[in-house]
């Protein structure tokens, strides 16, 4: 199976509190639904304070900090999504950051927490190492950058699709993509700056046919 109907929503903020950001659900519950959030932010001191989806709290998969920066990636399964369609409310306490929501929903994901989450930060140069996950064909693959400079152009890689393009929300530069044609994913900048990023891949269900043994 592929994963489908993604819809993806962002939302940024200059300390203003709460953040909130509407996303479409596309299907009602039964069909495999997964709703994934970067929080991306610039704070001293850093936080992991739990965004709400329709009331209901997040999962957290990874988070990575960089001195002031932080991303933390959370997630909700169909479970605990709204068991209709419709258009929903992900809200988040931003506390005096400065900071983005970058938001995607899809169906036919599977059930699970989200795979091979992984990090960089610091300072890894302007073309920071590629994450090079390893999923289940068919995958979505995601990531969130936050670099330090406001003035920062965050390049994504080839076949990224924003979720957020680089925005400046006064004192940081965010940005968050997805890509659904291979599991590569970077960013690439003009000055080695401090940064924080976290990428994982949203992994598609498949369903085991009846008298099936593994043989």
């Amino acid at each position: 199976m592929a994963i489908t109907n993604i819809t993806t929503a962002n939302q940024t903020t200059d300390e203003t509190d709460p953040i909130d950001c509407s996303i479409v659900v596309t299907d009602g519950a039964g069909n495999n639904r997964k709703v994934i959030v970067f929080i991306t932010e610039e704070r001293v001191p850093t936080q992991t304070v739990v965004p709400t989806l329709n009331g209901v709290s997040g999962v957290l998969v990874r988070t990575e900090s960089s001195s002031a920066l932080r991303v933390s990636l959370f997630e909700w399964n169909d479970t605990n999504l709204p068991a209709t369609s419709g258009t929903y409310t992900v809200s988040w306490a931003v506390n005096g950051s400065n900071a983005a929501l970058s938001v995607l929903s899809c169906s036919g994901a599977k059930q699970i927490s989200c795979a091979c989450p992984s990090a960089q930060s610091g300072f890894p140069g302007v073309n920071p190492p590629a994450f090079n996950l390893v999923a289940d064909a068919n995958s979505v693959a995601i990531i969130g950058f936050v670099d330090q400079s406001s003035t920062a152009v965050l390049t994504p890689g080839a076949n990224q699709v924003d979720i957020l393009a680089t925005t400046d929300t006064g004192s940081a530069a965010h940005a968050a993509s997805y890509n659904v044609t291979n599991l590569t994913l970077r960013y690439t900048r003009l000055v080695n700056n401090a940064m924080a990023s976290v990428a994982a891949a949203i992994e598609p269900y498949y369903e085991v046919p009846v008298g099936w043994t593994g043989v």
